[in-house]
Order: structure tokens, then sequence, then C-alpha cells
């Protein structure tokens, strides 16, 4: 007979063992979509921190035109926290267990945020507060953008979009195309960050990251 102990071991290996076929499962299902984040979150941490902090920036901002301002003025907003109502109708429409879900990762990620920006690297400058006045002032700047100074570490509007990529791939069933579409679109979200000079892409790089840990922590609460 089973004492108490043991039935707990036995259902905690059950869990993670469930677990890690869920991982399993969903890598093998999705192989070229799961090497394309490796080699994207690999890429950005590689560029981020193997030069000095504000020369991709600088590159990147030598390369604007009209086109592009407007490109990255509005895809920024795929960060906005505000498009965690979309995302909470859909639930409602198509699976409503996952709503309690989603609030879940908004509290997460929320958390990482505010510990971070508010607590650990309070007032790290953002690149206006980081360059020089003639530096600064010699980049292009989107028109109509109003241009933050402090608390740039991590990105917010990244780690929001990031975030809610990753739910979306973990908690619906969506093609392939679909997939590769919403990468692309949340890439470019999180690089409209440095464009628009309000962040460095360390920042953007770190943003990812915990966009993926935040949703990961929700997936372990689901499984367990």
């Amino acid at each position: 007979m089973l004492n108490y102990k043991d039935a707990i071991y036995i259902s905690k290996k059950e869990e993670y063992d469930n677990y890690l076929s869920f991982l399993s499962s969903f890598i093998k299902k999705n192989l070229i979509l799961f090497l394309s984040i490796v080699i994207i979150l690999s890429t950005l941490f590689f560029s981020s921190t193997s030069m000095p902090k504000g020369d991709f920036l600088i590159t990147f901002n030598k390369y604007h035109n009209s086109f592009l301002d407007f490109f990255f003025k509005y895809i920024t907003y795929l960060g906005d926290a505000l498009l965690y109502l979309p995302l909470a109708i859909l639930c409602f429409f198509i699976k409503k267990k996952n709503i309690k879900y989603l609030i879940y990762l908004l509290l997460i990620q929320t958390g990482f945020s505010w510990f971070l920006k508010k607590l650990i690297f309070k007032g790290a400058p953002r690149p206006k507060a980081y360059f020089s006045n003639d530096l600064f002032s010699s980049l292009h700047k989107v028109p109509e953008v109003t241009i933050h100074s402090y608390n740039s570490f991590p990105s917010g509007h990244t780690l929001t979009v990031f975030s809610l990529f990753f739910f979306t791939l973990f908690f619906f069933k969506i093609n392939k195309n679909w997939q590769f579409t919403l990468l692309i679109l949340t890439c470019l979200a999180g690089l409209s960050r440095v464009y628009l000079l309000q962040h460095f892409l360390i920042d953007v790089a770190f943003g990812a990251f915990l966009g993926f840990i935040s949703t990961f922590i929700v997936l372990v609460i689901k499984k367990t």
C-alpha cells in the first residue's frame, strides 16, 4: 500500500511526464517554427551582447524612410497591453477556460516588467538619456512619437507582444502559415522599439526572452 509521500511523488512524476510529452509533441509537430524561434532569440542575444550598447540602434537608424516611419509607428501598438482585450474576447468565443490562463499571463508579465523596470533597473537610461545631446539630435526621429528617457530595461512592449505570441502558439490551434506570420509580426513589433528610439536592442532581446518565460510559467501552471 502506498504511503502519502509515495503517492505525492507518483502524482508529481505523472504531471512532469505529461508536461514533457506535451512539449516533445509540440516541438515535433512544429519543428521548423521552433527552430526559427530559437535562431531568432539566439541572434537577438548574441547581437545585443556582442557589440556596444548603442551600435545597433545607430546603424539601424540610418535606414529610415517614410514607409518605415509609418510602418513601425503603428506596428509597435502590437506590444500595447490593450491587445489582451481582443485576445480575451477570442478566448471567450473559442476556449473560455483559456481566459483564466490569459489573466495569469497578464499578471506574470506585468510582475516581471514592474519588478525589473521599477526596482532592479529603475531609471535605466533610454537612448534619449544615454547618448550625448549632439549624437541624439543627429538621429532620425519619427514625427509625432513621444520619446521617453528612462526605465529602458526590459522593453515592456516587446515583453507583451512575445508573451501574447507564445500564448497564442501554445493555447490555440493555428495553421503553420499563420504561426510564421505571427512570428514575423511579433519580431517586427520588437524591432519597432529600436527604430522609434525607445529602446536598445538588449532591452528588446530580454523582453522577448521574458515573454517566453512568462508564457512558459503559465503553461506549467496549466499542466500541473
